[in-house]
């Protein structure tokens, strides 16, 4: 049967849980990971003197804190600005941080550069070599498209996919289909190996915000998104645990539930956005494996980037 999707605007406070779930012990401690996203965006030499420096903050608040490893949802830069000197010096900034990191790709990073595909080229050689160590030992990529990632940690299944901001590329219909179908068999595979590991949750990190249209923040024609959000919903209606979906694109931090069948929440689905430019801030995500309340959110300020 297919599911209609549409978005519920629920508000919910930095946490996630669903009341009937009791969960089993698993001896595992809990653990944090460091999100940022959608930074830095430097256009010229003024921006430089002062973005830089509030991007290299959030840098070193993550180095302050005992997260297990870091994930870049993607736009490391503002839109049209896609050189191999802006690239290199993002690059050269991860080596700044203490933990391991995963860096996804965004719209402005390529689709939304002068030559698409030269761009998308030079993110692969830059930025797949993050991470260079991986604490669990068995982070994967998908062959043909190596930026879809998927790692297992204790009872917990993370992926990294390729979805990115502007209605992820819907307008160029054959790169779109092609990386669509091999992102979604990506997905529907990490679904598969959760259910068999009997996985207590599923997170998923992507750059686009597939949202509804709102009053507070930019809406998202759903075309290029469709597919995906069906046979996630699709697995979240069959799946005892709890799903965390985690992406950047439109800047503004929340926490919320925007999943639902027929107007009713569907509860084991919570969402939640990182800060963006001109917000240099990042966002905490913290996971508790005996918990009702399995994945936490906690917006990680920088006073001085005020």
């Amino acid at each position: 049967m297919k599911i209609s999707i549409h978005f519920l605007a629920v508000l919910l406070l930095l946490s996630f849980v669903t009341d009937t779930q009791k969960p089993n012990v698993t001896n595992q401690k809990p653990f944090s990971i460091a999100i940022l996203g959608d930074m830095p965006y430097i256009r010229n030499d003024s921006q430089q003197m002062v973005i830089y420096p509030q991007y290299l903050r959030v840098l070193n608040s993550i180095n302050a804190q005992p997260v297990r490893y870091t994930v870049h949802l993607g736009d490391m830069t503002a839109q049209g600005f896609c050189t191999d000197s802006i690239f290199t010096d993002r690059a050269k900034s991860f080596e700044l941080l203490k933990h391991p990191i995963v860096t996804l790709f965004g719209d402005n990073d390529w689709t939304d550069c002068p030559d698409p595909m030269q761009s998308l080229e030079m993110m692969r050689k830059k930025m797949l070599v993050y991470p260079k160590t991986w604490p669990t030992n068995n982070l994967k990529r998908q062959q043909e498209f190596p930026e879809n990632v998927s790692w297992h940690d204790g009872v917990i299944s993370f992926m990294g996919l390729h979805v990115v901001g502007s209605d992820n590329n819907f307008k160029n219909q054959p790169e779109f289909l092609k990386r669509n179908e091999a992102t979604i068999a990506w997905m529907n595979q990490v679904f598969t190996e959760a259910k068999q590991r009997k996985s207590k949750g599923v997170v998923i990190f992507m750059q686009a915000n597939p949202g509804p249209r709102s009053t507070t923040f930019i809406g998202r024609n759903e075309a290029g998104f469709k597919k995906l959000l069906e046979e996630l919903v699709n697995f979240a209606v069959g799946y005892n645990g709890q799903i965390a979906l985690v992406h950047g694109d439109t800047h503004y931090f929340r926490t919320d539930m925007p999943f639902a069948i027929k107007g009713k929440v569907i509860q084991n689905i919570v969402r939640a956005e990182s800060f963006g430019d001109p917000n240099h801030h990042w966002l905490k995500m913290n996971i508790h494996p005996d918990s009702k309340r399995l994945f936490t959110f906690e917006p990680m300020l920088i006073p001085e980037n005020q």
